[in-house]
C-alpha cells in the first residue's frame, strides 16, 4: 500500500518568491518617494531659512544687485544642492528639476508675499488695493518661477556633473 502523496510545494513556494519580489519592489518605490519627498523638504527648509536670514536686512542696507544675487542666485543654489544631495539616485530629470521648483518656489512665494505685504504696509499708500494686488501676485509669481528654476537646474546639473555612489563603500 502506498500513501498518498503530498502535492509538491514547489509552484507555490514559487509563487510566494513571486511575490515578495513584488512587494519588494514596491518597498523600495515607497522607500524612493519618501526619501524625494523628504529632500523636497529639505530643500523647502534650507530656502526657508536662507530667506528669513535675507529678511532681516532689508535691500537698501545691502544694495539691490547683492540682494538680488542671493535671493536669486545663492540661496535657491545651496537648497537645490542639498535636494540633489538627499534624493533617489534614479530619479528622471523632469522629475528632479520638478522637484527643486517646488521646494525653492514655495519658499520664495512666502518670502516675497510676505516682504511685499509688509512694503505695502510700511509706505501704506492711497492707491486701489486691486492694482496693488495684482502687481504684488506678479512679482512673487516671477520671483518664485526664478528661484525655483535656479534651484530645479542646479538640480538636475549637479546630477549629471557630481554622480553618486550607489553602496556604502567597502567595509572597514
Amino acid at each position: 500500500m502506498t500513501t498518498p502523496r503530498k502535492p509538491s510545494r514547489s509552484g507555490s513556494s514559487a509563487a510566494r518568491r513571486k511575490a515578495a519580489l513584488a512587494n519588494s519592489g514596491r518597498q523600495a518605490t515607497a522607500e524612493t518617494h519618501g526619501s524625494n519627498l523628504r529632500a523636497v523638504w529639505l530643500a523647502f527648509a534650507i530656502a526657508g531659512i536662507g530667506y528669513l536670514v535675507l529678511s532681516q536686512q532689508q535691500p537698501a542696507g545691502w544694495g539691490v544687485p547683492l540682494w538680488a544675487s542671493l535671493a536669486l542666485l545663492l540661496i535657491p543654489a545651496l537648497a537645490g544642492l542639498a535636494l540633489n544631495r538627499m534624493q533617489a539616485t534614479n530619479r528622471p530629470p523632469k522629475q528632479m528639476f520638478f522637484g527643486g521648483m517646488k521646494g525653492v518656489g514655495w519658499a520664495m512665494f512666502f518670502y516675497s508675499s510676505i516682504t511685499l505685504i509688509v512694503l505695502a504696509n510700511r509706505v501704506g499708500g492711497a492707491g486701489s488695493g486691486g492694482e496693488e494686488f495684482l502687481a504684488g501676485l506678479l512679482t512673487a509669481i516671477v520671483f518664485t518661477i526664478v528661484a525655483g528654476s535656479v534651484a530645479g537646474l542646479t538640480n538636475v546639473l549637479l546630477s549629471g556633473m557630481l554622480p553618486r555612489r550607489s553602496d556604502d563603500g567597502p567595509a572597514s
